[in-house]
């Protein structure tokens, strides 16, 4: 007959599993936690210094965070307006800010999320937002701020939406 092992009966076997499923949980819920954190961390860095880690992307320069109600008003007045779901939408950005870019100084703004992990979602998402003011014959470019590396096919199809993907590591 086999013998179970030092301090482990039998038919503790459901209970270690049950043990071990608890740590799991536990240790997801704390990597979850911690990436929120850095998330959080990320967002306060870029809404306070948009340049660090925004500068070069779109050719960018010059990069300050755009007064949304201002922009409103500037767009009601010369051309189509926001309606009110579209600036509440622009507002859930993590940042949109106005920037100088290129040998002309265009000036453009940027449109930015900044997530853990970039998905698809993600990618449509900060492409609808900057498609709001790319539709009032204003120059946006959507930006996903990532804390990890994108899958190559989620990168690849960045690229093909024209959105910006940057890592900060």
């Amino acid at each position: 007959m086999p013998r179970a092992g030092v301090g482990e009966d039998a038919g503790d076997g459901g209970a270690a599993a049950s043990r071990i499923g608890a740590i799991e949980a536990r240790l997801s819920a704390l990597e979850a936690a911690a990436s929120d954190i850095r998330r959080r961390q990320v967002l306060a860095e870029i809404r306070s210094d948009p340049v660090r880690l925004l500068a070069g992307v779109a050719d960018a320069r010059r990069i300050v965070r755009d007064d949304l109600d201002d922009l409103s008003d500037v767009l009601a007045r010369w051309e189509s307006p926001l309606s009110p779901d579209e600036l509440t939408s622009l507002q859930r950005a993590a940042l949109v800010a106005q920037a100088v870019a290129g040998p002309q100084a265009a000036k453009l703004h940027l449109v930015v999320e900044v997530v853990v992990e970039v998905t698809a979602s993600d990618l449509e998402r900060t492409s609808a937002l900057a498609g709001l003011l790319s539709s009032r014959s204003r120059r946006a470019v959507p930006v996903v701020v990532s804390l990890a590396e994108p899958e190559p096919d989620v990168a690849r199809q960045g690229a093909e939406q024209g959105v910006e993907i940057v890592v900060a590591l």
